[in-house]
């Protein structure tokens, strides 16, 4: 295993955890609530869990673009990882036009940017580099 296709299963895999964290934390909400539930509402402690904000199609959402890149990575399809980097930086941009309107269906903040903007370049730069690596195994073993 490479230290990329790890770095691949280690970003889905806590993109999995914080989108199963929201769906948790939005478990008592309406599946398209325009305000989502607040991941560790009750800590004062940690300042950045009252950052994000899901509903529960929005946890979903990521969850399964984050099972994408996992299988992705796992299997070595490029082309998932690439499909889930698309799919994060679609949601970026719905972050970005719906925020503050009632129809903002993933019930998400510009904390959840931030999230999904890393998620879909982090995944995009390790597939890319990934490509890079194997041809440059491929010109070396010619």
């Amino acid at each position: 295993m490479t230290r990329i296709r790890r770095a691949e299963l280690i970003l889905a895999g806590l993109g999995i955890i914080v989108g199963i964290c929201g769906l948790v934390a939005a478990r008592d909400l309406d599946f398209t609530a325009a305000a989502g539930g607040v991941l560790f509402e009750r800590s004062d402690d940690m300042i950045w869990g009252k950052l994000l904000q899901f509903s529960p199609l929005g946890a979903i959402v990521t969850i399964v673009l984050a099972s994408v890149a996992m299988l992705g990575a796992w299997f070595r399809v490029r082309a998932l990882v690439l499909i889930a980097a698309g799919g994060f930086a679609v949601c970026a941009l719905q972050v970005i036009v719906q925020f503050g309107r009632s129809d903002n269906v993933f019930g998400v903040r510009g904390g959840n940017l931030a999230l999904f903007l890393a998620m879909a370049v982090g995944l995009v730069t390790l597939a890319l580099a990934d490509a890079g690596e194997t041809a440059d195994a491929q010109v070396a073993s010619a």
